[in-house]
């Protein structure tokens, strides 16, 4: 399974993608903000992370261009946005990431699981990894 860093300034939003996606059987790392969510990437190293773009401090848009720009293997990391508000073709011009890597709030959690077993199959980032 994956280590999915969960970037979400919401604490109800934060439980239920958290409870969704350790049901799943990931391991779940959190940010509450933009800032706390670059100094953890590269502490942690996760596999994939969950972005929100409204977010105190650095907003989703800054966190994940400084992740892209650091180089090495934070740039590597798939990225997966969350907005209730930005329009999706606005959000892939800006990043480039795939439409279908972007969900609207409130987020389906079957399609989070689906989205995230995809990326899962097809990226070298998750592995089936003890993290002891």
């Amino acid at each position: 399974m994956c280590k999915i860093l969960i970037v979400e300034d919401d604490p109800a939003n934060m439980f239920l993608y958290r409870k969704t996606l350790e049901n799943s059987g990931h391991d779940i790392i959190m940010a509450t903000n933009g800032d706390e969510a670059c100094e953890i990437a590269r502490k942690y190293n996760p596999d994939m992370i969950l972005l929100d773009i409204y977010l105190p401090g650095k907003n989703g848009f800054e966190v994940f261009d400084e992740l892209k720009s650091s180089g090495g293997r934070c740039a590597t990391i798939p990225v997966i946005f969350a907005s209730a508000s930005f329009d999706i073709g606005f959000i892939v011009q800006k990043t480039g990431v795939p439409r279908e890597y972007i969900m609207r709030k409130p987020i389906n959690f079957v399609e989070l699981n689906g989205l995230v077993k995809k990326i899962q199959d097809s990226s070298t980032n998750c592995k089936d990894l003890s993290y002891a």
